[in-house]
């Protein structure tokens, strides 16, 4: 957060004139409206008329003053939001591969999304808030004390009894807030599950769980709101008694001394007036103070984006493409105590194509999440070229591959543009890349803004998978890896798109696949099968068939079912 300070704190010292000069203006008139108050004794018209006169004049430039300060306070709460949110998305974007995925999805959208609302009202509007009543209470105070020192100390010792109310208050109320903030980031991130699994949901007869799981993450949100609200509105009510008396304690305290001629009328007029503005802004103080500290948590999530930041790139080691082949040495991987895959040990050569099969859930695309650097092995060693893969700079391992999911990134716009994703390829080249992934139909409409569609709303499945894979060819990386990207599909289309993959020179394919075509696995240099985390055949096409093993019967199971594995 310093930096997105430090780059507005112009704005910021500018509000903070308006600001004064906001709460000047308030003092000015509670002491001209006195002043009225004693003239109107001495009957002396002409100088009531002049203070009128005044008064109104003085009245309208506090207007346009106010208009200043709330132009400048939303000026710089939107600027301090916009740039808080461009340094967590950038702090995300700098990210490497494995912290990304260290952390749910769901908690950067909620970062992003509903912490910048409760950040936009509870911090940088508190801070003002808070900023304006203490300037406010202490030209209040000082000026009550100038006019009657009495009723100055009076109302003084009855603010000091509100002070402590925050610190009381504060730490629990930012633990209520926190726990808020979390239940709402888990129903963001179970809601993106939900909507994207639809298909499954559908598919399987969950619906009714579903329902039911989504109404214990909206019902745990509630039950979260309501526990900070009760402790928030009891703060609020302690601060509107404290508020009262001392407004009460203004009003009656100088009725009796101006009873006795202690002090005058309008000196009375006066100390009432600004006793509002020494109960507003305790009242505010409390109550904002307590918001403000509330949310300390979603401050150490922003600053946590920041500490996560990648390895310096300098101290890792650059190797842009790959000679001879990629390593598996004892490598598994758990995931909350579940162990996922356990002791695998593969090679994969240089330009040779390796399908992944075996039945769901038994660790296929956590192999290739590995391979790719996504995610970390708990023990074990993923080597390129003899070179550990924890050694490699990032850019290194982005150059080394191209990774395709089933789940497609499309946006609305040109072919070129969802092909190249805005980087600096000829046109040339993307048409001889659309040729070879069997979209040169595409090749007329290839600048056509609209053509796409929003998330690909335009194109068909096998269309849309077409595009991720020329997205990834243009990029010429050694490595393809192809993450169940024919699940979506009809077997036709399914069958051509793996046959354009298996027809591709000069790349290492490594493709986990639940489709068993045999046109297309005899092409396959090796299949590994696994299961339940563990590789339990490899070999050609043939050689498992012959095998009969677990391949055999799996294959059987999808050829007669008719059906894709899984």
């Amino acid at each position: 957060m310093k930096t997105v300070w430090i780059k507005n704190i112009k704005d910021f010292c500018i509000l903070l004139v308006f600001l004064f000069l906001d709460v000047l203006g308030e003092i000015v008139l509670a002491l001209l409206f006195g002043q009225i108050i004693d003239k109107a004794g001495s009957r002396d018209l002409s100088a009531i008329f002049l203070l009128i006169t005044e008064t109104i004049i003085f009245t309208i430039v506090t207007v346009f003053v106010y208009w200043l300060y709330r132009v400048f306070t939303k000026k710089f709460i939107f600027l301090m939001i916009r740039d808080t949110k461009v340094k967590i998305f950038s702090d995300i974007q700098n990210l490497n591969i494995t912290q990304f995925f260290n952390e749910d999805i769901g908690n950067k959208i909620s970062l992003l999304t509903n912490d910048m609302a409760i950040l936009e009202e509870d911090y940088f509007q508190s801070l003002i808030l808070v900023i304006r009543a203490a300037i406010l209470f202490i030209l209040s105070i000082a000026t009550i004390i100038i006019k009657s020192y009495q009723v100055g100390i009076f109302l003084l010792i009855l603010t000091l009894f509100s002070v402590f109310l925050p610190k009381l208050f504060g730490k629990k109320l930012s633990s209520y807030k926190k726990d808020y903030s979390d239940a709402q980031a888990e129903y963001t991130s179970r809601i993106s599950e939900y909507l994207n699994g639809f298909d499954t949901i559908k598919s399987f007869n969950m619906a009714e769980t579903i329902k039911k799981a989504f109404f214990h993450n909206a019902d745990t949100v509630v039950k979260k709101g309501i526990i900070y609200e009760k402790q928030y509105s009891s703060i609020r009510s302690i601060s509107i008694f404290f508020g009262s008396l001392i407004f009460m304690g203004g009003f009656l305290f100088g009725g009796y001394l101006a009873a006795k001629g202690i002090i005058t009328l309008g000196t009375m007029m006066i100390c009432i007036q600004l006793s509002n503005h020494i109960s507003n802004p305790i009242y505010t103080f409390v109550e904002r103070f307590s918001s403000f500290k509330s949310v300390a948590g979603i401050l150490k999530k922003i600053e946590s984006q920041s500490s996560n930041l990648k390895e310096d790139e300098n101290s890792l080691i650059s190797h842009e493409n790959l000679e001879k082949d990629i390593t598996m040495k004892q490598v598994a991987f758990s995931y909350e105590n579940k162990n996922i895959i356990e002791n695998i040990s593969q090679r994969f050569e240089k330009n040779r194509k390796y399908a992944i099969v075996g039945l769901s859930g038994s660790g296929k695309s956590t192999i290739l999440k590995l391979l790719s650097g996504k995610i970390k092995p708990t023990s074990g060693n993923i080597e390129i070229d003899d070179i550990n893969i924890s050694n490699l700079s990032e850019k290194s391992i982005l150059n080394l591959y191209s990774y395709i999911s089933q789940s497609v990134f499309l946006f609305k716009g040109s072919v070129f543009d969802n092909i190249t994703l805005y980087n600096d390829y000829p046109k040339e080249k993307v048409k001889e890349i659309l040729e070879k992934v069997g979209l040169e139909k595409f090749i007329s409409e290839m600048d056509n803004p609209d053509f796409v569609g929003e998330n690909g709303i335009n194109l068909s499945g096998g269309e849309k998978q077409r595009i991720s894979i020329a997205r990834a060819l243009i990029r010429e990386t050694d490595i393809l890896i192809a993450d169940e990207i024919l699940s979506n599909l009809d077997n036709e289309t399914a069958l051509k798109i793996e046959k354009e993959l298996l027809n591709l020179n000069e790349i290492t394919l490594i493709a986990v696949t639940h489709r068993l075509f045999e046109e297309t696995l005899t092409d396959f240099d090796e299949i590994i099968v696994i299961n339940e985390g563990n590789v339990v055949e490899s070999g050609t096409f043939k050689e498992l068939i012959d095998l009969k093993g677990f391949f055999y019967k799996i294959y059987n199971l999808s050829e007669n079912s008719k059906i894709p594995l899984k």
